[in-house]
């Protein structure tokens, strides 16, 4: 068996605890290639989350420093004589029903949309891993490192190199930083 397609079958563990039975190399990459579309679906969700939160951020930040004329009255009689003429109360009950009802309908229309909601569901439905999956690899990767006498040195910076069958190499893009390696461990452990 080459040694690339037995880090592949190594990841069949994680769809394993997926509840995917076929775990053949094919329908793995398979779901790892679903995976990325996923994650993609999931970034777009929250990508507009942030927009909304941010037009919600802005009418808040416009309300609150929005300048009114009695800010600046210190004496409850001052504030009296103000409210006394009957332009400037419609002005301040009109500021406290519309202006405010604005940034509450915001506020409700940002609450409708919750990306944490369809995160919950895809978990649900098995369309994103679970931390079962994760413990997973990670055992797999610990594994896989134990049975090819794996070059830690050479892991921690994302490739897999061992000296057992043929000296074999593959370059990887991302390294392991030292989180990564402490969970890794933990599930060595």
């Amino acid at each position: 068996m080459h040694f690339a397609s037995v880090v592949v079958l190594l990841c069949c563990l994680v769809t394993q605890s997926s509840g995917i039975v076929e775990t053949n190399y094919h329908s793995t990459m398979s779901t790892l290639s679903g995976l990325i579309s996923m994650e993609k679906l999931v970034k777009t969700d929250l990508l507009r989350y942030v927009e909304r939160l941010k037009v919600v951020q802005d009418s808040i930040f416009n309300f609150v420093h929005d300048k009114q004329p009695y800010d600046d009255l210190m004496s409850p009689s001052a504030v009296f004589e103000y409210l006394k003429h009957p332009v400037h109360a419609f002005h301040l009950i009109k500021r406290m029903t519309s202006g405010l009802g604005v940034i509450e309908a915001l506020i409700n229309k940002t609450r409708k949309f919750d990306p944490l909601v369809n995160v919950m569901e895809m978990r649900k439905q098995r369309l994103l891993p679970w931390d079962e999956d994760f413990t997973g690899l990670a055992g797999s990767l610990v594994r896989l490192q134990d049975t090819y006498a794996l070059d830690l040195q050479e892991l921690t910076k994302g490739h897999i190199r061992t000296e057992i069958s043929r000296n074999r190499s593959f370059p990887g893009r991302l390294p392991l930083n030292a989180r990564d390696c402490l969970n890794i461990s933990q599930v060595a452990l």
